[in-house]
């Protein structure tokens, strides 16, 4: 009789969801995540022989190991199934390792969906582990442990114990820095804009309103009129000239939809109209991609990986979802060829897919009664999104017509749907606006005019999901790091967040005025994009590992061996006595203190809390409202999602997330998947 085959996956879900599929000839067991890793307490990375690093089993994973290595002993064949990323191939090579056993021999199965077909499939042609991928991952996990473990201390010396910096982390705080600097260094500008009431003479019973646009065919040049004076002449000449209509235009315009979700834009997408972190996002989007129990039909993944940067979507999926449309829908649903989305990114990985549902077919009505509230809305997000993305464009009537007065003129835009094509499935925030039916040359009375102040503004502070955009847009970090990234900074406090709105702390402020002084590379935007794609380069085979950190390594240290025994000087000035202001660290801190110290006892304490103005609120960062049927929020649930913060530790019961959660007693660590688990425990931070 053959040997059972071991199948070795991250968690009890995937595992749970995979055996459905195998049989009774595998067995399957979970690592809860990684199990060896970098020693917590020690640098544990050997410079002088190529950065080689020294992994330990992690603490609290002793007992996985020894039933891991237990279970080993008694099987044929070893499977490594881990997540189809730099990450799940990182762990398959540690769990290699853990077993002595040869990572270049073991088999290697990875897919980007659990279904049966792709499951099988995979384990049809396994292969072995991507030793490039692995180096990748090593690299960045050496490189922030040589950036943290330097800089982390150097902090403690000059600002504040117990700080610590990060290569990703410290770029992300420095666009929320760099931002808070733009808001405060802002000179509100006075304009004025003047609007009115017009109706057509045959159709006195239905006014429109129009905002005057420009003068001599040109449009006014930002962001208005200058002086109420002048506005005050313009609308008096409006009153007694006559308006007439001087062009219409028509046109059809088509309105395409968007491409289905990569990891960035799906946690955008669901923290705006779902009002969830983006850690919380992505916990449930594990959960959908591991499998749920469909009752008689069984455990089953319900969506594709969704650590993606790639649009690619396959054949099949493409195909089952043109079906579906022609269908339920009719074929004027379908475009004339199925689309094609290419990513803008050049360091996206095509060889993955933007996240879909497994299967168009299920419906998130079909799956409602097995899902949470919380899975629902996001699997409804994933599957409007995908649906969506396969189906004909919108086509609108568009109406535009200027209204002359003199020199002056009011230029109108009307849009009216002709047909909603993708519309059907996810809606559109769009409003139509008809015009009257106007007719060229044809004069308009021109009831009431209006004139309004108004100030520009200064941009507004980032929202979870505008600096998640922010980083993809800079290529800071991996989509896999930008919720962790921002999960760190909100709880180390350097930065704080009220509702969805981001503002770094003065104590954010202060670090990244630090290292900007002193390693200005370091956290440079364009200098971490450029170390992304080099990581992308190991992952591809084109450079070498070692060699990359080696290159970031002189220039870096050469900056620490400076930064360790220079001053700190600030861009401003004693307010007594115009001398230099220096970094210096007291009992309770850092404070500036003037550079004329005992002749002027100036001082200032940069971690007193600042004003800086209230948040501001625009469409953009408003919840732009809900995921299909019964997906509107209550108070408690969004409570619930934005007290919810992902922990890296697993939970014992079920291997499941744990979650920070608040109690009226206090912080406590519980089971994301209560109240099916309902395992706890005190929270140490």
């Amino acid at each position: 009789m053959e040997k059972l085959k071991l199948v070795i996956v991250e968690s009890p879900a995937k595992s749970r969801t995979i055996s459905r599929f195998l049989g009774k000839d595998y067995r399957i067991v979970a690592t809860m995540g990684h199990m060896r890793d970098l020693p917590a307490d020690k640098f544990a990375v050997d410079i002088e022989k190529g950065f080689e690093p020294t992994y330990v089993i992690m603490k609290g994973k002793s007992k996985t190991v020894s039933a891991l290595r237990k279970a080993a002993e008694g099987c044929g064949s070893i499977f490594l199934a881990t997540d189809e990323d730099r990450e799940g191939e990182a762990i398959a090579w540690h769990t290699a390792h853990i077993l002595k056993k040869d990572p270049a021999e073991m088999k290697r199965v990875a897919f980007h969906e659990i279904t049966s077909e792709a499951v099988k499939n995979a384990f049809k042609k396994p292969r072995g582990i991507d030793i490039r991928l692995v180096n990748s991952q090593q690299a960045r996990r050496i490189l922030d442990r040589v950036v943290g473990y330097t800089l982390s201390p150097l902090l403690g010396q000059r600002i504040k114990k117990g700080l610590s910096a990060g290569r990703v982390q410290s770029a992300a705080l420095r666009i929320l820095v760099d931002r808070e600097k733009e808001i405060q260094a802002f000179i509100s500008e006075k304009y004025f804009v003047i609007s009115a009431e017009l109706a057509r003479t045959e159709s006195p019973d239905f006014p429109f309103t129009a905002t005057l646009s420009g003068k001599d065919n040109k449009k006014f040049p930002k962001p208005g009129i200058k002086g109420r004076d002048e506005a005050e002449k313009i609308t008096a000449f409006l009153q007694v000239n006559p308006l007439l209509v001087d062009s219409i235009r028509q046109e059809e315009k088509k309105e395409y939809p968007q491409p289905p979700f990569t990891t960035s834009t799906l946690q955008q997408e669901a923290g705006r109209r779902l009002n969830l972190p983006g850690t919380r996002t992505m916990s449930i989007a594990q959960e959908l991609y591991e499998g749920v129990d469909l009752g008689p039909q069984g455990a089953e993944g319900l969506t594709t990986y969704h650590r993606t940067d790639s649009l690619t979507i396959a054949a099949s999926a493409r195909e089952e979802a043109g079906r579906f449309i022609k269908e339920t829908m009719g074929s004027q649903y379908l475009p004339d060829r199925p689309p094609v989305y290419r990513t803008k990114s050049k360091m996206a990985q095509e060889a993955h897919e933007a996240i879909r549902p497994t299967s168009a077919l299920r419906t998130p009505e079909n799956v409602a009664a097995f899902l949470t509230p919380f899975q629902l809305k996001v699997y409804t997000l994933v599957w409007e999104r995908f649906v969506a993305s396969q189906m004909a464009a919108a086509r609108v009537d568009l109406t535009k017509v200027r209204i002359e007065c003199g020199p002056y003129f009011f230029d109108l835009e009307g849009q009216v749907l002709k047909f909603d094509g993708y519309r059907k499935v996810i809606g559109s925030a769009k409003k139509e606006n008809a015009l009257p039916p106007l007719v060229q040359g044809e004069r308009i009375d021109g009831r009431k005019f209006e004139i309004e102040g108004k100030e520009t503004q200064p941009p507004d502070r980032y929202s979870e999901a505008g600096l998640i955009k922010a980083m993809e847009k800079f290529g800071i970090g991996r989509p896999s790091t930008y919720a962790p990234t921002i999960n760190t900074l909100l709880s180390r406090k350097y930065v704080n967040r009220e509702k969805k709105i981001l503002a770094p702390d003065p104590l954010g402020v202060l670090i990244i005025d630090f290292l900007v002084q002193q390693f200005p590379e370091v956290i440079n935007l364009e200098f971490t994009a450029q170390m992304e794609k080099k990581l992308d380069k190991v992952a591809e085979g084109k450079e070498d590992w070692r060699e990359v950190l080696s290159d970031f390594y002189k220039p870096f240290d050469k900056a620490m061996k400076q930064a360790e025994k220079s001053l700190v000087v600030s861009k401003e000035v004693c307010p007594k006595c115009a001398g230099k202001l220096l970094l210096k660290k007291g009992k309770y801190g850092a404070f500036w203190s003037c550079e004329n110290y005992p002749k002027c006892q100036y001082s200032k304490n940069m971690l007193e809390k600042q004003t800086f103005g209230p948040p501001k609120y625009t469409p953009g960062n408003k919840t732009e409202g809900s995921a299909g049927k019964g997906a509107a929020e209550d108070l408690s649930a969004e409570a619930l999602a934005q007290a919810e913060i992902k922990i890296e530790e697993k939970c014992p019961k079920c291997g499941g997330n744990l979650t920070l959660r608040q109690s009226r007693f206090g912080k406590f660590l519980g089971c994301a998947a209560y109240p099916k688990c309902k395992f706890t425990k005190p929270y140490k931070p």
